[in-house]
């Protein structure tokens, strides 16, 4: 999947560098073939002095092209100067409603204006002028773009007229040498149109080369995505053993048996999921294990049978946790800690675990169930410099 990416990242590039898209290969390669042969009769009446086909050519251009599209950029310009008129004209109007007038004119016949009155019409106001100032802004970035685009269509004008003027006054003059130059320049341009044209193929010929390495390298992706849920159907010796010691473990503190299982997904990574079956049922699965407590207990378990299956691979040693008795009753929690010294004691594991005093296991009286003191590594408190994990005061 990254080599994949860097090739899609060196196809926008090339495309990039040639100005061009990989689907305008076979335009530009038409394109060339069609300037090669003007060229090529271009060259030969040079070589010749004789212009009358080429001036022939000239007068097809101007009627078919150059004409036509003077005249389409004549009545886009037309368009675009009417619609900036009216935005300027637009932009150029304020609000124009005076309050003081008003109140003026209440004095005036000697009546009262009421306070009501003038509070709505000073919101009116307000709201006029507030979608004044968002109508502006989208008007201003209306007007923007089209002057801009006047710049680029005028640009584009100026370039044409000089074409025309050009062409007219080779087929118009009667000087040899003059049309000789006229048709010699030219030629120059239509050989250094064609070398960039060719230069842009040639570029594109590299991110063809991409494209075909990216669908190399897909279908390579493809085959080892049914070879992971080939895998996944067929499992493991170790898959088996994570799956049954898992279920074991979680059945000896909340009693219910539960089912690890993989799902290979839509881009071909596996997504691991652990549930826990109905009470007496072995297919359903039950809503319980979606519960915060439960998923928590979950994945601590997970790690555990992780470390014990993986424990003569040089895999890690040790887990921590932070919370695990977050949400459990009493019981569950000491059938825990006893899941914990069990599998610790056994494998030779080391467990590291975190937890609030509101959070330790207590026994049937509700009294705090003690951890040995050489098992407790640290202990925080609030009640002075001493009990802070640094033993520093706070910052």
């Amino acid at each position: 999947e990254a080599k994949i990416e860097e090739l899609k990242s060196s196809k926008t590039t090339a495309e990039a560098l040639s100005g061009a898209e990989v689907d305008e290969y076979d335009k530009l390669v038409g394109t060339i073939q069609l300037k090669s042969d003007e060229a090529a009769e271009l060259r030969e009446a040079v070589d010749q002095f004789q212009f009358s086909q080429a001036e022939f050519d000239i007068k097809q251009e101007l009627v078919q092209n150059l004409e036509v599209e003077i005249s389409d950029l004549n009545d886009r310009l037309y368009t675009v100067d009417f619609e900036i008129s009216k935005l300027e004209d637009t932009l150029s109007r304020r609000l124009s409603f005076d309050l003081d007038a008003v109140e003026q004119l209440f004095r005036e016949a000697d009546s009262i204006f009421p306070d009501a009155i003038k509070k709505s019409y000073q919101e009116l106001i307000r709201f006029n002028q507030k979608i004044n100032e968002d109508r502006g802004t989208r008007l201003r970035e209306q007007l923007q773009s089209l002057q801009e685009e006047r710049g680029v269509l005028q640009v584009r004008h100026r370039k044409l007229d000089e074409e025309r003027r050009d062409n007219l006054q080779a087929i118009q003059g009667t000087d040899a040498f003059e049309k000789f130059k006229y048709h010699q320049s030219r030629l120059a341009k239509l050989e250094v149109d064609i070398a960039r044209s060719q230069a842009q193929v040639e570029i594109l010929d590299e991110a063809t080369g991409f494209i075909k390495d990216m669908r190399s390298l897909q279908l390579e992706r493809s085959n080892l995505i049914d070879a992971i849920a080939e895998i996944v159907r067929n499992g493991s010796e170790l898959y088996s053993e994570i799956k049954k010691e898992f279920n074991r473990m979680l059945n000896a503190i909340i009693e219910i048996n539960a089912l690890i299982s993989i799902v290979v997904n839509g881009e071909g990574n596996l997504e691991f999921d652990a549930s826990l079956l109905h009470r007496g049922d072995g297919e359903d699965v039950s809503m319980e294990g979606r519960g915060t407590s439960y998923m928590q207990l979950m994945c601590c378990i997970f790690d555990l049978t992780l470390l014990m299956t993986r424990r003569s691979s040089g895999f890690f040693r040790f887990v921590y946790h932070d919370g695990v008795f977050e949400g459990l009753d009493n019981r569950k929690k000491l059938k825990l800690l006893d899941v914990i010294r069990n599998v610790t004691g056994e494998h030779g594991l080391q467990y590291i675990l975190t937890t609030i005093d509101a959070d330790m296991p207590r026994d049937a009286s509700g009294a705090i169930v003690p951890f040995d003191d050489a098992n407790i590594v640290l202990e925080l408190h609030d009640e002075g410099d001493d009990g802070r994990l640094f033993k520093m005061p706070r910052f």
